[in-house]
């Protein structure tokens, strides 16, 4: 993963591996290497103990949990930036520490550190795999076993309720009036959509569950732009899988921003011919380039108005990448990458 942060004056690459995670962090910043280290150590025994919660069904032996994962103990119920004050690390060291946190989307002061350090360490021991044949092969691998197991999937079928008695599901009901039994219904949608609308009859939804979705506020979403170009990612300075870009590591500025009504400064973006060459033709490259939008921020965009709006955004997104990718050192723009350029310009680059 590449960090890019040009008012940190940071471009550095952090590797996989706690070790090398720990190595690139101190190399960039004196200072940092001790405490680092006790942060990560401190992360794995969170990241156990939730281990060890989940294989005792969610009701561990207490005893067992404080003598040998006292500092999950310790840090729970307390936030990123309170956590991490304690360790006395240098400021740039946060800026290097932090880019995970658009994962989860809220700032540093308000995110459970507990969640954050299982994140961190699972992702930078385990490293990050992908499909060999994308998410697509993955979905219909899916699919094919399924229906191998005598299962159905069917597509473009709406589902208008789902249907209760004596307190459990019994089925989903079709936009076309089909019933399908079922004992469990796993549904990839809001709750305020399934609890709200589908739930049938209304007095079914658990009291407990209408409480819960009426306290909680509704999270971030993504703004995603899909890119394909006429050029390989050597032609356009994409020598990592990740990256990471925007002005500075501020948590609080950056979600600010994705809460406001206005071109996004940090973004993720995904080379995906780094990981897979035979992703797309030979001398081409796919992108996609990832930022958060607050709750509030597109509430008064018009319906007529949604596309020209995300193009708009989109545009922004990809002129700041061209202009990071521009100003890495050393990095001097070609011909045919100015070219490139030049497509980034119009919504018929999206």
């Amino acid at each position: 993963m590449n960090l890019i942060l040009p008012e940190a004056g940071l471009n550095i690459k952090i590797p996989f591996g706690v070790e090398p995670f720990i190595e690139a962090i101190a190399g960039a910043v004196p200072g940092s290497r001790e405490p680092l280290a006790r942060y990560m150590a401190v992360c794995r025994e969170v990241s156990r103990a939730l281990s060890f919660i989940g294989r005792s069904g969610g009701k561990p032996d207490l005893a067992v949990l404080l003598e040998r994962y006292p500092a999950f103990v310790t840090t729970a119920g307390y936030t990123v930036a309170e956590v991490t004050a304690k360790f006395g690390l240098p400021e740039k060291a946060l800026q290097l520490l932090y880019p995970y946190w658009s994962y989860m989307g809220v700032p540093v002061s308000r995110m459970s550190f507990t969640i954050f350090a299982v994140m961190l360490y699972s992702y930078i021991s385990k490293g990050a795999y992908i499909p060999r044949f994308t998410s697509h092969g993955l979905a219909a691998a899916m699919d094919a076993r399924i229906r191998e197991l005598g299962g159905e999937t069917c597509y473009n079928t709406r589902v208008s309720k789902i249907l209760v008695e004596g307190g459990r599901v019994v089925a989903v009901k079709t936009e076309s009036g089909e019933q399908i039994k079922a004992r469990a219904v796993v549904a990839n949608l809001s709750p305020h959509l399934v609890y709200g609308r589908l739930v049938h009859p209304r007095e079914a939804v658990p009291e407990r569950a209408a409480r819960l979705l009426n306290a909680r506020r509704v999270g971030t979403s993504a703004l995603v732009v899909y890119l394909g170009l006429d050029a390989p990612p050597e032609a356009l300075n994409l020598d990592s899988y990740g990256y990471f870009i925007g002005p500075s590591m501020d948590t609080e500025q950056a979600y600010a921003n994705f809460c406001r009504f206005e071109p996004p400064q940090m973004q993720a973006v995904i080379c995906l011919n780094r990981a897979n060459p035979e992703c797309s033709p030979p001398g081409t490259t796919i992108l996609s380039a990832t930022s958060l939008a607050g709750p509030e921020a597109w509430r008064e965009v018009r319906p007529e108005q949604y596309y020209d709006v995300k193009n708009y955004m989109a545009e922004a997104m990809v002129r700041q990448l061209a202009d990071y990718l521009d100003a890495t050192p050393g990095h001097t723009a070609s011909p045919q990458q100015r070219k490139v350029g030049c497509l980034f310009s119009g919504p018929g680059s999206i």
